[in-house]
């Protein structure tokens, strides 16, 4: 695209691209249903704040949302990810925690595989307990809630109009609160990587969870 996009457009483009698909979705009970409606539902929020900011016209915005509880501390990253799909079982918990906080699913297995973390560390969670999965799933998918909350307050652009997905300001401003440099547990600064791992693998997903 070499222009913006007008949000009303955009905002009916993506409801009547996935009216159909969220709701067929729903009565899938299987990993790859749970993980499409999981991206359903962040597209369908995304179409429906893009329609509202069309309808309230220029300079207005929704009323700030109240401050989300449980924001948690930054942790350090892990050494670049493979490549490699992700298990079933851990794109179901993915999906499941996307759906829940209504966040984008791509950028939670993004953040799995910048962060490889062993068993019980696998988005790299280490400030607040999460000894399993689905804790560190939680957790995770909380901050970059939390975290999105933060950036639009402050003057930020969370999505991108043209495309509907994180914008890239957006995840450098994540990826230097949950991996700062200087981390006491980063001794070889291997957080100097994270925003461009992140992004990387960001972009590699490509829209679609694998």
């Amino acid at each position: 695209m070499t222009g913006p996009i007008d949000p009303a457009a955009m905002a009916a483009l993506l409801q009547a691209s996935w009216r159909g698909r969220a709701d067929g979705l729903e009565r899938e009970s299987d990993r790859t249903g749970l993980t499409s409606l999981s991206q359903a539902s962040f597209r369908w929020m995304v179409a429906e704040a893009l329609a509202q900011r069309a309808a309230e016209g220029p300079g207005q915005g929704p009323p700030e949302p109240a401050d989300p509880a449980g924001r948690e501390e930054p942790v350090a990253a892990a050494p670049p990810a493979p490549e490699a799909g992700l298990p079933p079982r851990e794109a179901t918990v993915i999906a499941r925690e996307a759906q829940r906080t209504g966040i984008d699913p791509n950028l939670l297995a993004a953040l799995r595989r910048a962060e490889n973390g062993r068993a019980g560390r696998e988005f790299g969670v280490l400030s607040v307990p999460a000894p399993g999965l689905d804790q560190q799933a939680r957790v995770a998918a909380n901050t970059i809630r939390n975290m999105a909350v933060r950036f639009e307050r402050q003057g930020g652009t969370v999505l991108d109009p043209a495309t509907g997905r994180y914008s890239e300001s957006f995840l450098r401003f994540f990826s230097a609160r949950y991996a700062p440099r200087g981390a006491a547990n980063d001794p070889t600064d291997l957080n100097r990587f994270h925003a461009a791992n992140l992004i990387a693998l960001y972009r590699r997903v490509g829209g679609e969870l694998v």
